[in-house]
């Protein structure tokens, strides 16, 4: 797994990876964790503990169901597929939803897109067919057969530099330097 960093969302300052930040990680029920340090892979050292980003995304936003039968591994990667710029999909006129697999597994379907159809795909280069026609993925999206979309969970990550309401604010957004690759 690579960087994953983020900005803040009320002051859009990057939190840099592997260093100590002063930020809080605004929790939808209240409760908010602050956060001393962050190490790059999701997780944050607070004043209640450990947590990892990706894996409270899950816990937040997943029905009960998919968390019971869900390993910490797959809550994370589902997590991550929750964070932002990370859980990508394409859709056509329809509504019929394509996904990677390489990203998506067969449980993050289950637990993200449970009400959709679903189609994957191994890679962009992969040909598939939409409406007739015969063509790659990454064809079908520069005709506008697929058009790109974010999920977006319901509970989305919110880390700001000041204590606020997590409703009085917009979602963090992902950090365009990882957190680490300043000029």
């Amino acid at each position: 797994m690579g960087f994953f960093s983020f900005l803040t969302t009320d002051t859009n300052e990057s939190i840099r990876a592997q260093d100590t930040c002063d930020v809080f990680l605004l929790k939808s029920t209240g409760n908010h964790a602050h956060a001393t340090y962050y190490d790059g892979y999701g997780n944050f050292t607070t004043d209640q503990g450990i947590i990892n980003v990706f894996h409270w995304l899950s816990l937040t936003n997943l029905k009960s169901g998919h968390l019971a039968t869900l390993s910490d591994d797959e809550l994370t990667t589902i997590g991550i597929l929750m964070s932002p710029d990370c859980g990508h999909y394409l859709m056509d006129a329809k509504g019929v939803v394509y996904v990677c697999q390489l990203h998506w597994s067969e449980t993050a379907i289950e637990a993200l897109l449970e009400d959709k159809e679903v189609h994957g795909f191994h890679t962009f280069a992969a040909d598939i067919v939409i409406d007739g026609v015969t063509a790659s993925v990454n064809c079908h999206e520069s005709s506008g057969r697929l058009t790109r979309h974010e999920y977006v969970p319901k509970h989305p990550l919110k880390i700001a530099r000041n204590r606020r309401s997590y409703d009085a604010c917009l979602p963090s957004t992902s950090c365009p330097h990882q957190g680490f690759f300043y000029d």
